[in-house]
């Protein structure tokens, strides 16, 4: 199995608990749609990576969007996106397929929101897509710093290609916008027990990321699980002693492309 069928996998899986469970996802779609001016409004509008449609819904609510162009790379997620003021046009599948579309022509916006970390190339497919943005198209995007669960990297080796803030700003500014804002945040979470931490990783989609690149660690015996709670309590306890932490850092991007 690729890597892009076991993550288009454990998203499908998670899809119908996803929301009840995607704590950081949901305050990262919140605070990005809030970059956007209330009543602002978009012809056309693509999002990558739509998940169950948290940021969509919130961006929809806020803003006026004629038509939506909403990727994911599981359909079962689509599934769970709710009716949008703006009419929806849903293309499953990899985003890299879509790069060239005709139907992504004429763009005011383009957004994305905890997804671009599951990308290969991540920049190289920004900048294809930023060449399909209207003058004065904006670009609005949040994915996680490097540093984003520490904990886990730290215990498994495992991590996902994160970002810096350094990084963000050079692809932007190399792609012709100018940046609005740039932040990023650090959010901490409390779980009774690690192995509450890989439910959770696991009701939103990540149940891979233990795993991710790395073979040779495995969670799938008894044993195995027992070290990795022992490790995580001993190095890791929530602030207030009750339980483990987990740590997220997102990261903020809001742009708009030179007229």
């Amino acid at each position: 199995m690729t890597s892009e069928e076991r993550i288009k996998r454990a998203f499908s899986k998670a899809s119908d608990n996803y929301n009840a469970n995607a704590f950081v996802q949901q305050r990262m779609a919140e605070h990005l749609a809030a970059l956007l001016p209330e009543g602002e409004s978009f012809t056309r509008a693509f999002e990558f990576g739509v998940g169950t449609g948290l940021l969509t819904t919130h961006i929809d609510a806020r803003c006026r969007v004629s038509s939506w162009l909403l990727n994911d790379l599981s359909e079962e997620m689509l599934r769970n996106v709710p009716p949008l003021q703006g009419k929806a046009t849903f293309l499953p599948g990899n985003v890299l397929s879509y790069a060239g579309d005709e139907r992504l022509t004429g763009l005011n916006l383009i957004t994305s929101s905890a997804a671009l970390q599951w990308i290969p190339e991540p920049f190289s497919l920004l900048q294809r897509l930023s060449a399909l943005l209207e003058p004065g198209g904006i670009l609005l995007i949040s994915t996680f710093r490097r540093g984003n669960l520490n904990e886990i990297a730290s215990l498994t080796g495992n991590s996902l290609p994160y970002f810096e803030e350094n990084d963000m700003e050079r692809f932007a500014r190399s792609a012709g916008f100018r940046i609005l804002s740039l932040t990023s945040e650090t959010m901490r979470l409390s779980f009774p027990s690690p192995r509450e931490v890989l439910r959770h990783l696991k009701s939103t989609g990540t149940t891979q990321l233990p795993h991710f690149g790395n073979k040779s660690f495995r969670l799938d015996t008894k044993s195995a699980l027992a070290r990795f709670d022992e490790a995580y309590r001993a190095t890791f306890p929530a602030p207030q002693g009750q339980g483990v932490a987990l740590s997220y850092i997102p990261l903020y991007l809001l742009s708009l492309i030179h007229i």
